[in-house]
């Protein structure tokens, strides 16, 4: 509900954008790496998954952060170095290849 912000600036709007892309990869990838290494997400009669990726990554974030123990925290701190890594990898790439063209 983009509307509902009432936000006039294109600016403020594209970063808003870019949060919310980076908060929904954040949990499909959670829910992702939950359903691979620690248990599958039920297959329901019709054949579809009783939840997606990204619902799985939301809800194991959000009982994480409401009940914080080591292993949440040990989960959490691990994900985030990958991601910050993740970053700095692309800030290079796109700065060498920046240079490279001109």
């Amino acid at each position: 509900n983009l509307e509902n912000t009432h936000l006039k600036s294109s600016e403020k709007i594209k970063k808003l954008i870019v949060f919310v892309s980076i908060a929904v990869g954040i949990c499909t990838n959670i829910g992702k790496h939950h359903h691979k290494k620690v248990k599958k997400i039920r297959i329901k009669k019709h054949g579809y998954k009783s939840n997606s990726f990204f619902r799985k990554g939301l809800d194991i974030l959000r009982e994480g952060f409401r009940n914080i123990n080591q292993g949440f925290i040990k989960i959490w701190d691990e994900f985030l170095n990958k991601f910050t890594r993740w970053i700095q990898i692309q800030l290079f790439h796109y700065q060498y290849v920046t240079k490279i063209i001109g």
